[in-house]
């Protein structure tokens, strides 16, 4: 992943670290961190000005990926939607998964395959 600069049109930073797609990224409010979430099963926070990673958190169920991320305002809780339907909430200043919670079926399930 890179990071732009929206004014200037240049880039500032080269996330790298994924081993798989990314899916999702999003700044902490107040701008200095980056999470992003891949298909690898990571999240992963970066320092947003300089791209130097600073937490990779592994997550817990195996073959189930992360495919969106936001940050909540606390700044430091990051939530993931999983593609199986569940969230799944981490502390981005510690680095760990916090809580995973079932709370809709996963689209395969929805549509009927």
């Amino acid at each position: 992943a890179r990071v732009w600069n929206g004014e200037t049109g240049k880039m500032e930073a080269f996330l790298n670290g994924h081993t798989d797609e990314i899916w999702g990224a999003a700044f902490s409010p107040d701008g200095e961190r980056i999470a992003t979430c891949s298909k690898d099963g990571t999240v992963r926070i970066w320092n947003a000005k300089t791209g130097v990673p600073q937490r990779t958190i592994q997550l817990r169920q195996p073959n189930v990926w992360p495919d969106g991320i936001v940050f909540l305002p606390d700044g430091q809780t990051s939530v993931t939607g999983r593609n199986n339907g569940s969230i799944t909430f981490c502390d981005a200043i510690k680095g760990q998964e916090l809580e995973t919670l079932d709370v809709h079926q996963s689209s395969d399930e929805f549509l009927g395959k």
